[in-house]
């Protein structure tokens, strides 16, 4: 397998497998083949685009094989051989060495160097005791051509978990019990400024995303730190988990999009790169908002050029038309800036949010190239789908809550939610209820229909709203840097 349209049909080829039969016993086995066979295959890519491509297939399989076996493989490219230069392999020395030139006698430092030996054996075993306490951290996963925001081997530093909190089952904040809602815990989560929150759907763990360009994950309910990645020199905008394991096809997933154009996925539990996506536009501007969607396969971004991109996770290349070959997920004239974007639960439609654009909320059809509703809102700012619902919430510059259903493009209504822009809005699991953050510091919790259920006056300007998948917590980060839990005590 040395060429990449072999890799390519290969890959798609088991991904039709495992469409047809998600529990086919020997897709993890041939996974491992297929990885063994590209990477030795790597050496004939010299293209980077191809590269790039075929990293993202090794990873995605890597990280089946992880959910079947618990072990990681190795994924890492060989250099092409334009790069690995014709020299001769260096040949190999037989019979006793040549006397040292010079200097000290050979068995002087032989003998040196034996007692060095025994110096490291005695430090080893002093410190067995001290590693014991420690958890090993997971060794990073080491690509060949390292992107922006990574360091000198290509990944973010390895990172290491601390041992989970003891389950204690949240209060489920509902439409009676709002009005009890408080803040449980808070911390500084990235000084200079956080301005992204997601909560984990497999863990009590919460994510945030800052001006520091770290990504930082805390555990619940007292807010400890627990894992830290160093994701790029300007800032996190934007973060999101992959959905459940139960509801996905692909392997469980963090990623995140910032200043640097870059969208960058990894494994959600290891945190090794898993993929990197970078639009052809070099003026695409910053990354805004970016999202799953309900089973994982595929990615939304909104960005500072106007324009919604859909990105396949598998192939790491933005979709392409069923019957064409022109990129359909490029969706232009949106306006400035794309600060939002959400997946209809069901996967029918795409909303997205547009700031500065006169059209405001802007719904796409399944195919992503239909407008089928367009919301005179003004510039909008933040946008969200109700679970298993057509209904949709979203927010705006002037401070209005926007409510409706697409598909009754006339049914949209406003409701005064915060003085100044409304900065982001989020759903319950349920949808019995939903969460406003506002420039005016205010966390705000409304019904389906737009009435007031709570007002809590936080402080700071607020970024951005989560809620947990279990409906008892709510997060909020703010321009000062802080991270709040919030629920009902």
């Amino acid at each position: 397998m040395n060429d990449f349209k072999t890799m390519q049909d290969t890959h798609m080829a088991m991904l039709a497998r495992q469409d047809a039969n998600p529990d086919d016993p020997d897709l993890t086995r041939d996974a491992q083949a297929f990885i063994n066979e590209a990477v030795v295959g790597s050496t004939f890519l010299s293209d980077p685009g191809e590269r790039d491509l075929l990293r993202a297939y090794l990873r995605y399989w890597a990280g089946v094989i992880y959910q079947q076996t618990g072990a990681y493989p190795k994924t890492e490219l060989r250099p092409a051989e334009s790069s690995v230069g014709t020299a001769a392999p260096p040949e190999l020395v037989t019979g006793p060495p040549p006397a040292a030139r010079g200097g000290l006698p050979r068995w002087v430092l032989l003998a040196a160097a034996g007692l060095g030996l025994l110096l490291v054996a005695v430090v080893f075993l002093q410190g067995l005791n001290v590693l014991e306490q420690v958890e090993p951290t997971v060794p990073p996963v080491l690509t060949d051509e390292p992107g922006p925001g990574d360091n000198a081997t290509g990944t973010p530093p390895p990172t290491r978990t601390l041992t989970p909190e003891p389950a204690v089952p949240p209060t489920t904040i509902d439409s009676r019990n709002a009005v009890r809602v408080a803040r449980l815990a808070e911390v500084t989560a990235h000084p200079g400024g956080a301005l992204a929150v997601a909560f984990n759907p497999a863990g009590a763990e919460v994510a945030t995303g800052g001006a520091d360009g770290l990504a930082r994950f805390w555990r619940l309910p007292s807010l400890a730190p627990s894992r830290e990645l160093v994701d790029q020199e300007g800032w996190v905008r934007a973060i999101a988990f992959s959905p459940d394991a139960r509801a996905s096809k692909t392997p469980p997933l963090f990623l995140t999009g910032g200043n640097d154009r870059m969208l960058r996925v990894y494994d959600r539990e290891s945190l090794q790169p898993f993929a990197r996506f970078l639009p052809s536009a070099e003026n695409s501007g910053f990354v805004f908002a970016a999202q799953f969607n309900p089973d994982g396969r595929l990615i939304a971004s909104g960005h500072g050029d106007g324009v919604a991109r859909v990105w396949d996770v598998s192939s790491g290349t933005e979709l392409t038309a069923a019957a064409q070959n022109t990129r359909l997920a490029q969706v232009q004239g949106l306006g400035t800036a794309v600060t939002d974007v959400a997946f209809r639960s069901d996967g029918a439609n795409l909303a997205l949010a547009v700031a500065g654009a006169d059209n405001g909320l802007v719904v796409l059809d399944g195919s992503y190239t239909n407008v089928i509703c367009s919301v005179p809102s003004g510039p909008a700012t933040a946008v969200a789908y109700a679970p298993d619902s057509d209904i949709l919430a979203g927010g705006t510059e002037r401070g209005a809550l926007v409510l409706g259903s697409p598909g009754r493009c006339q049914s949209f209504f406003e409701v005064a939610a915060h003085q100044g822009a409304v900065r982001d809005v989020a759903y319950s699991p349920t949808g019995e209820w939903l969460a406003s953050v506002g420039q005016d510091g205010m966390l705000k919790i409304w019904s389906p229909d737009g009435s007031a259920l709570a007002s809590i006056e936080v402080g700071p300007e607020l970024t951005a709203v989560a809620v947990s998948p279990d409906a008892g917590y709510i997060a909020t980060v703010d321009a000062g840097g802080g991270l709040a839990l919030w629920g009902v005590p």
